[in-house]
Parts: C-alpha cells; sequence; structure tokens
C-alpha cells in the first residue's frame, strides 16, 4: 500500500482534547445561531494615526452563504433533487452500502461517493464511522470516457469519523461549487488521510469547506488548490474553521489565489487550536495569506482565543495586502509558542492609497484591547512589503509587519531581513514594522541579528524591554539565554535550533563542591562545542571555591573532573557534566604576631613591632580590616562604593549575614555586598540598593515580582493573602491578562490576581470555575 508521507515535524505531538463549551439556554441559543462573523481589515492602519480617526472596515465573510451561485443554489435548495451530471462521482455512487450507523470498511471510489450522495440527500451520517483499508483513485472515467468530478454538497454538514489509517484519496478532480472532499463538516473528525488532486473554486480545501467543531489528525493536503474568487476562501485542509483542532496537520500542495484569505492549513479561522501543524509548499495571490492561517475572524457566540504550538511554514508566503510566516491576520487573542518560519515573506500592493504588510510571523495583529503572545519562536525568512501607490503605505518586520493591540515577545529571535520600499510611507524593524496606536508592548529576552535590519522596531513602536541586536559571533551562544526551548545547533554559525525539532543531549554545568546543578543547556545531538562556546553558554554566576580561607580564581570549564579549562566537546550525546576550573593555590604567608586590646579595642602587633594601618590583613583564616590608626573595624564598612560587613569579632562576613533582623548576601571571594538579582544554585533572590533582601511583592523595572518569606523568587501559582498569582518559570514576573496552561485558559487581572465566576473582558463575558479555570463563553451580540 502507499503510506501516509511522513511529516517533516520531529517529534511525538501530545493530543490534546479542544476545550468543551457549554450549550446555552434557548432564547440565547436562537439570537446566537444566526453566524455573523466579521473580520479586521487593517488596511488603512497609518491613515488612522495621520487623520486621527478609525478607518478600519469590516465586512461579512463569504464562507456561510456563499457568492458563487451554485453554492448559493445548493445551500438553499433543501428539499429538492440534485442533478446528477454524467461525469459527477455521484452517478457512480454504491447504492444500498451505508444502511445505518456503525463502522464501514471503505476501499473503492464508489464507496466514497456514496458518502457524499448521502449528504446531498440530507443526512449527516452522525454515528457513522468509516475506515480506508487501501488508497482511493478518484482519477478515473466514465463510460463515455469524460474525467470524473468530484462535487460537493452544502445542504447537510458531514458528522462523522474518517480514519484514513495511512492510506490515501488521490486524484481528485473538484471544480464547481465547494471544492473539497465535503462542503461542510460540523462535529467531524479525519484522522491519519492524505488527499491530492486538483482543486478549484471559489471555496476550495481538500477536507472541508467549511468545519465547525471538528478535528484533523495527522491529515495532509497534497492537492494543488486555487482559488476564483477575490472574496473567496482556500486553505490546504479547509477553508473556514470555527472552534475547530489541528494536530500533527501538513500542507503539500500549492495553493494560489485570488482568494480573500489563503492559508497552509485553514483559509479563515475562528477560535481554533493548531499543534504541530507544518506548511512546505508556497501560498500566494490572496489578500491576506499566512503559512498556517490566511486570517483569523471574530464570530457572534465564539471566543476568537487561537492558540499555535510548535508549527512551522518552510516555504514562500505572498499576498497583495498582508502576508505572515504562519498568520496573515492575526487577532489579538492568541498566543503562538515554540513556532518558527524559514520561508520569505512578501506583502505587495499596487493601488493608490493601499497598504502592505509583511511580518515573519504575522502580517499585521488586528486592532483590540488584549494582547497577544509570542514565546519561544523565531523567524529566519526575509519580510519584505512593496507597495507603489502614490499614497500608499509599507510596514514589515521579522516578528510582526505591523500591530493594532499590544503584544508581548518573550524568547524569540529574528534572522530574516526586514524592509519595507517604495511606498509613500514605509516603516520596517527587525521584530515589529508599525503600530497603529499609542501603547507599550514588551520583547524580553529577544535578539536580532545585526544587519538585518536598521532597528529593532519602527519608530512608532514602543516595547520595554525592547530587543537586544547581536552580533553574528553571538549568535550561536544566544540559546543560554533564550533558555531550555531551544538547543545549540550543531552547524557552524548556526542559530539556535528548537529542541522539539531535533534530538538533543544536555549540558550540566557543576559547582565547586560537585552536587546541584547550576544551569542546563539543550545541546544539538552531534555538535561539536568549541571551550569557548562552553563557557559562554553559562550565564550564571561564576562558581567559587576555597582554599586556606581564600576565595580562588575562577579560570572555565572543564568536560574533566580534573581536566583543564577550555577543553572542547567532539560529538554531542546524552548527558555531558562540564567541571569548574581553579587556579593552583599559592603557598600563603601567615602573619606572625598577637592580638593586642586596648580600652575594648583591639589592634594586631606584628613579631618585628609594626601593625597594618588603613588595609586588610590575613590573619588565621580571616580577613581584617584595619583604620589609619591600626585599629581593628567591626559593623558596616564603605570602601569606594563597595560595602563589607565586618562581624563583632572583625572578621570580613561572608555569604548570607544576618544584621539586625535583616539578611544580606556578601559575596563569597570579596566579602563585598551585593544588590540586585542574585543566583545561587537553582534559586534567583533579590537584594535592593541597601543590600537588603527583598520579600513579599517586589517591583523591578517595569515588572512585579514575589519573593517568598525566605527571600527565594516564586515562580508558578503563588496563592498571596488568599489571592492566587502567576509568575512565570522563566523569570518570576507576574503574569496579567489571558494565560493558557496545559490545555486550560485563565484570566489574570492587571494587579495579577486570578479571577473567578462571571468577568466581562474585551466586550465578552467568561465564566471562571472556583480553580480559574475557563468554563463558559459569551460575546454579547
Amino acid at each position: 500500500m502507499v503510506l501516509l508521507r511522513m511529516l517533516k515535524i520531529k517529534a511525538e505531538f501530545m493530543r490534546r482534547c479542544p476545550m468543551s463549551r457549554s450549550v446555552w439556554k434557548s432564547t440565547l441559543s436562537v439570537i446566537l445561531s444566526v453566524v455573523m462573523v466579521a473580520t479586521l481589515t487593517p488596511g488603512l492602519a497609518y491613515a488612522q494615526q495621520d487623520n486621527s480617526a478609525d478607518q478600519e472596515s469590516a465586512y461579512e465573510p463569504t464562507v456561510q452563504a456563499d457568492a458563487d451561485e451554485a453554492v448559493a443554489q445548493a445551500d438553499a435548495n433543501q428539499s429538492a433533487a440534485q442533478a446528477v451530471a454524467s461525469n459527477s462521482w455521484y452517478s457512480q455512487a454504491e447504492t444500498g452500502w451505508l444502511t445505518s450507523p456503525g463502522t464501514y470498511q471503505v476501499s473503492t471510489a464508489s464507496q466514497l461517493a456514496s458518502i457524499a450522495v448521502k449528504l446531498s440527500e440530507g443526512e449527516s451520517l452522525s454515528g457513522y464511522t468509516f475506515i480506508l483499508i487501501n488508497d482511493i483513485n478518484l482519477d478515473q472515467f466514465n463510460a463515455s470516457g469524460e474525467p470524473l468530478v468530484w462535487e460537493t454538497t452544502t445542504r447537510c454538514s458531514f458528522a462523522g469519523v474518517i480514519d484514513g489509517q495511512g492510506f490515501g484519496i488521490y486524484g481528485m478532480n473538484a471544480i464547481a461549487g465547494r471544492a473539497c472532499l465535503f462542503g461542510k463538516a460540523e462535529n467531524a473528525a479525519f484522522y491519519n488521510l492524505e488527499i491530492s488532486g486538483t482543486l478549484a473554486s471559489d471555496v476550495a480545501a481538500a477536507f472541508a469547506g467549511s468545519a465547525i467543531n471538528s478535528t484533523f489528525q495527522d491529515c495532509i493536503n497534497a492537492a494543488t488548490i486555487t482559488g476564483k474568487s477575490a472574496t473567496g476562501l482556500v486553505g490546504g485542509l479547509v477553508g473556514y474553521a470555527q472552534r475547530c483542532s489541528f494536530f500533527g496537520c501538513q500542507n503539500a500542495g500549492r495553493i494560489t489565489g485570488p482568494a480573500r484569505a489563503a492559508g497552509g492549513i485553514v483559509g479563515e479561522a475562528v477560535g481554533c487550536e493548531f499543534e504541530a501543524c507544518f506548511n512546505e509548499q508556497s501560498i500566494q495571490g490572496s489578500l491576506r495569506s499566512g503559512g498556517i492561517i490566511g486570517t483569523m475572524a471574530l464570530s457572534a457566540g465564539v471566543s476568537g482565543r487561537t492558540t499555535l504550538w510548535q508549527c512551522a511554514n518552510q516555504a514562500a508566503v505572498a499576498a497583495e495586502e498582508f502576508a505572515g510566516g504562519l498568520i496573515g491576520v492575526a487577532l489579538a487573542q492568541t498566543t503562538l509558542g515554540q513556532s518558527y518560519n524559514y520561508g520569505s515573506v512578501e506583502g505587495g500592493s499596487y493601488t493608490y492609497n493601499g497598504a502592505a504588510y509583511a511580518g515573519g510571523i504575522a502580517g499585521y495583529v488586528a486592532k483590540s484591547e488584549s494582547t497577544i503572545m509570542v514565546e519561544d519562536c523565531f523567524n529566519a525568512g526575509s519580510a519584505w512589503a512593496v507597495a507603489s501607490g502614490s499614497a500608499s503605505h509599507a510596514f514589515a518586520g521579522g516578528i510582526f509587519g505591523g500591530s493594532g493591540s499590544r503584544f508581548t515577545i518573550e524568547r524569540t529571535y529574528n534572522t530574516g531581513n526586514a524592509h519595507a520600499t517604495q511606498a509613500q510611507r514605509c516603516a520596517d524593524g527587525a521584530f515589529v514594522g508599525y503600530v497603529s496606536r499609542s501603547f507599550q508592548s514588551s520583547e524580553r529576552d529577544c535578539y536580532w541579528l545585526e544587519g538585518v535590519a536598521n532597528r529593532a522596531n519602527g519608530t512608532s513602536v514602543i516595547t520595554v524591554p525592547t530587543a537586544q541586536v547581536i552580533a553574528p559571533s553571538e549568535l550561536r551562544t544566544i540559546v543560554a539565554r533564550l533558555g531550555y526551548a531551544f538547543a545549540y545547533s550543531a552547524y557552524q554559525n548556526g542559530a539556535p535550533e528548537l529542541c522539539w525539532t531535533t534530538n538533543t543531549a544536555e549540558l550540566r554545568y557543576l559547582p565547586a563542591n560537585g552536587t546541584a546543578v547550576l544551569a542546563r543547556v539543550a545541546i544539538q545531538a552531534g555538535a561539536t562545542v568549541s571551550g569557548a562556546d562552553i563557557a559562554k553558554l553559562y550565564s550564571g554566576e561564576d562558581p567559587v571555591r576555597y582554599e586556606d580561607g581564600r576565595a580562588l580564581r575562577f579560570l572555565g570549564w572543564s568536560t574533566s573532573a580534573t581536566g583543564q579549562a577550555g577543553a572542547s566537546i567532539g560529538s554531542a550525546s546524552g548527558v555531558i557534566y562540564v567541571y569548574p576550573v581553579f587556579e593552583q593555590p599559592a603557598p600563603v604567608v601567615k602573619p606572625t604576631g598577637e592580638w593586642v586590646a586596648s580600652d575594648g579595642r583591639w589592634w594586631f602587633r606584628h613579631n618585628n613591632g609594626s601593625y597594618t594601618r588603613s588595609a586588610w590583613e590575613y590573619i588565621n583564616g580571616a580577613w581584617y580590616h584595619f583604620d589609619g590608626d591600626g585599629w581593628m573595624q567591626t559593623g558596616w564598612l564603605k570602601l569606594g562604593s563597595t560595602w563589607y560587613y565586618l562581624k563583632p569579632s572583625g572578621a570580613m562576613a561572608e555569604g548570607w549575614q544576618l544584621v539586625s533582623g535583616v539578611w544580606y548576601y556578601l559575596t563569597p571571594s570579596d566579602g563585598a555586598m551585593r544588590t540586585g538579582w542574585l543566583h545561587l544554585g537553582n534559586t534567583w533572590y533579590y537584594l535592593r540598593s541597601s543590600g537588603a533582601m527583598a520579600t513579599g511583592w517586589q517591583k523591578v523595572g517595569t515588572e512585579w515580582y514575589y519573593l517568598n518569606t525566605n527571600g527565594a523568587m516564586a515562580e508558578g501559582w503563588k496563592r498571596v493573602n488568599g489571592t492566587w498569582y502567576y509568575l512565570q518559570p522563566t523569570d518570576g514576573a507576574m503574569k496579567t491578562g489571558w494565560l493558557l496552561l496545559g490545555g486550560t485558559w485563565y484570566y489574570l487581572r492587571s494587579s495579577g490576581a486570578m479571577v473567578t465566576g462571571w468577568q466581562k473582558i474585551g466586550g465578552i463575558w467568561y465564566y471562571f470555575n472556583g480553580s480559574g479555570e475557563l468554563r463558559e463563553e459569551l460575546i454579547e451580540g
């Protein structure tokens, strides 16, 4: 048999069920049954700023009421018999095969056609499961020698289950109505199936023209898909998807317009979940194009929240207005994690006052009061925005071409060029090219490669903190700052790899005593790591070792407990321990003499009668400081800009020291009082400008942190005075807004407090249970 082609994404993907949603009361259901989808068109974003007026337009989608006459007629004609053309697969359907709900094995094209016929007769096939036991070939002819054409219906939505078992449906020829396997799908499931052929229509997609509450797992489109209308929708798997889940899906077929939106997986999406989805073919010719999603939309009664996790695009994406490596036009209620783009992205507009947006991750983020989140992602494809009209605008960014919403980008990097050109007004940046509203966003632990753009962001963009520029020589070692989602690359001068895309080894840095691990860094299996890079991959504080009471100078790291600093790793595999190397201790010349007390004070008299003044002296395993008259000093001592603490015995304090009920940290190597962030072992502490260890809530820069009573920075969920807060595990910063954990959504107020019960957020009512988990949602119409 012909096996389903292997996905290029190298990981075992978690299978999560989509978030459950309750059925509302009948009166409310009547209101919400009329679906009104409004997509945001930010084409005049720049003009908004100039004219101080909101010029964003909205329009009805054409998926639910297709403009094509034949499809519209099929939707309306619920009772009339459908005419069957002699070259339609309908005429070849096997009769009397489907008698009642149950499981059916599909082995012929005629049996597949009988499923389509049942839908055209108004049967949803709920309760039916269809299992392919071999490949199905639709590239056949009727008795008159005419090529057989696959036709669909929009009279009834498919509600069954199809399991391809790794087989495929090949040679599908669909060029009218909705060019897809099924016109509509609702509460359906598709597994392990590949479809190929030629599909061309206003609404064209391999699996379904539109899908609601449906699941697609390990499904592949290998068909060539062509749109035929500037108001239509085309997608690799689905034209329009609402509350659907896509796991391990792939597009391997070329997609072209004209179309309103085109995406490698979905043309237009409302509140969907995408995990381990991949595009490997070019997408072009539509107004909005994305490697995974062409555009996102808002629909009455449906949350716009969408997640993309471990998704990727490796092909060119082009659009007449909005082009994005993963998403053409995104909503702010979106979280993207551990995803990347390698393909070139181009947005081009050639009208008098048109606008072109191009972004490595998303072309544009639609205007909203919510915040879009990007975590652990990267872009390596070029983003070009070109607009030639005399009053046109062009915006390009390595992450977003433009945004009408706040954004939070964390642990993300860009190595792709970002340029906007030819338009009357241009703006570009290595991360974000343009924002249409004045607000503050953030780019935390983010980096961009020197030379790919002139600046981190366009001049209208305000971010705190802002992505940092790095030289090519630093590219390999930023993995230590990006975090454990990334791995050191095996390729020379290569950028960090996402761990889920490759096999990895692990560096573990040990302290002087060889017990607790100081840091862990992922390494791509087989990588050669130089001694210099081993040193750069460690971003913590230098380990400390003492000999005869003196701190030894740290020389570097070794892959052997008895080796020399600077040793390299030939071919990384498994767990590799890295050991600190210190200088050899020099012989200690111990002073000879005796302590002398006078009037309650002490001084040290050497055997020759001399004594130390205004200096340090090492005596019997401890450091002491003497004033200008030679008296031993105690308590706090400031030398230059550095503070020290001398115990009542006069000995210099090192490490943690409790003084008048307050904890301080004195650097073990030299006794200097520490301030700011302190990393010891696996724990972070914060020391105020006075040196005092902070506890409780602490604002550092623009972020809030919570320090436990022992001073340790809190991470994850933390209950404070009866209220739950979430501190990000990566850096401890207090989280606000939407939070997605393990497939469950939570919402945290601007104070960080987790909400429960009914909450109105951005015009939408949500219900959160006592644990803060989202359970219900309702958009007011």
